[in-house]
């Protein structure tokens, strides 16, 4: 079965990119997120093919560079080794250490740039498991947010063996992070999920609510049977006037019956109020003695 980020990732990659300028930034967020080595070599590991795909395809065709793809286990190892590529792209993009705003040269090129980040090193659960979106970000650490920040979300960061990563467990936030670099369809997944959980959490609230209601109601039924027993017990309750023995007499039989079924018992029926007070007149009495 194919898991939720593999689908996500699957869904990117099929997306069309019309600009050179959006080709190119997403190669930079592929690039600058993947792990540079001393050497200045560039690798990433993944278990995606697709990833790996346009990856390579990104090197051709906005750099005319090269890549070797190992396969190995259950996954890719695409290495950028070769000298004239590595070349292009330090002279193209820096050390990658940093980010250079000056390769945003269009208005849709920075979502491509989060696109990438997210495809080479980004994860995210199933809607239906807790909300957690999280990004490795080994060359740029926690430099990251400052990145993210224009995009009004408020991304988490943490260091974990060394390597920092930036991370969401909002669903809202998630659910606009993934509208945002167009993977619409798992927006759409994690959309529903917010709206069903929204939905399951008003209903348990409603009958927490109506539990709770109904355990008051039983509660208070109590104390006027306790109350009327204790009157039985003490020979006091034949002293009370008749719409008071009445109702004592309405309410023992009928111990779990709500106010408006006790009320219309009696004859001639009554309306809940009065009942009410009637039934605090029995309470009052039992306290008398």
């Amino acid at each position: 079965m194919i898991s939720f980020a593999r689908s996500v990732k699957d869904e990117l990659c099929e997306l069309q990119i019309k600009n050179d300028c959006c080709r190119s930034a997403l190669l930079y967020g592929m690039l600058q997120f993947s792990y540079v080595d001393d050497d200045g070599t560039v690798t990433l590991t993944t278990e995606n093919e697709n990833v790996v795909s346009l990856y390579e395809r990104l090197l051709i065709e906005v750099l005319g560079g090269e890549c070797s793809v190992d396969y190995f286990g259950q996954g890719y190892r695409l290495t950028v080794s070769d000298r004239d590529t590595l070349f292009s792209i330090y002279s193209r993009y820096g050390d990658l250490g940093s980010f250079m705003p000056g390769e945003m040269k269009c208005d849709l090129c920075q979502k491509h740039y989060y696109r990438g980040a997210f495809l080479v090193k980004g994860t995210v659960n199933g809607p239906d498991s807790r909300f957690h979106l999280e990004i490795e970000c080994p060359n740029l650490g926690a430099a990251t947010l400052g990145l993210l920040s224009p995009l009004g979300i408020s991304f988490k960061y943490s260091a974990r063996g060394g390597t920092g990563m930036i991370y969401l467990k909002d669903g809202s936030s998630i659910e606009y992070f993934l509208h945002y670099i167009d993977a619409r369809t798992a927006a759409f997944a994690v959309s529903e999920e917010i709206i069903l959980r929204e939905i399951r959490g008003n209903i348990n609230r409603q009958n927490n609510f109506d539990v709770a209601n109904q355990q008051r109601t039983v509660n208070a039924g109590s104390k006027y049977l306790r109350a009327i027993e204790k009157l039985e017990a003490e020979n006091k309750l034949s002293s009370l006037p008749e719409d008071l023995r009445q109702t004592a007499r309405i309410k023992k039989n009928n111990p779990d019956a709500p106010l408006s079924e006790l009320a219309d018992l009696h004859e001639p029926k009554i309306t809940k109020s009065g009942l009410y007070h009637r039934l605090e007149r029995i309470l009052e009495a039992a306290k008398d003695l």
